[in-house]
């Protein structure tokens, strides 16, 4: 029974819960197939990466901020909303997976998911792209931690 259960929060790890609309605001988008990774770093921070893609058709992504929240068991927000600025090279229609960054919690035991949303863009040409109301992605994570 244990094994059955394991596998199936793995599907549902894969499988995003797309929180708002299907229109992006801006061109990097957390894939509906993404594939994300955590590890516990200590007693209060949790270790995090998630694929992002550039959907741009010609313009290189220099930088970009993701947006993050952490929810317990009933899916009820239990830490701040943080945003994390990440200086990665992004070409045109390439999908990679994000730099570690971590989540914070007073006690990692009471994080149950995570929301995460991509809520501006710095593009190598200096432009810029934000959205202030952004399509958020959850994951579980208690179980693969």
């Amino acid at each position: 029974m244990k094994k059955a259960l394991a596998g199936l929060l793995l599907i549902v790890l894969v499988l995003s819960i797309p929180l708002t609309s299907f229109a992006y605001g801006v061109s990097v988008i957390i894939p509906d197939d993404q594939y994300a990774t955590c590890r516990k770093v200590s007693t209060k921070r949790i270790s995090f990466r998630c694929e992002v893609k550039n959907t741009n058709p010609s313009k290189r992504v220099k930088s970009y901020e993701l947006t993050y929240y952490t929810a317990d068991e009933y899916r009820m927000q239990n830490g701040p909303t943080e945003k994390v600025t990440l200086r990665q090279d992004i070409r045109p229609y390439e999908t990679i997976l994000s730099p570690e960054f971590f989540l914070s919690n007073s006690n990692v035991n009471n994080i149950y998911y995570v929301y995460v949303a991509v809520t501006r863009v710095r593009y190598d040409d200096g432009s810029t792209e934000s959205d202030s109301s952004p399509r958020y992605f959850g994951w579980i994570l208690k179980g693969y931690y």
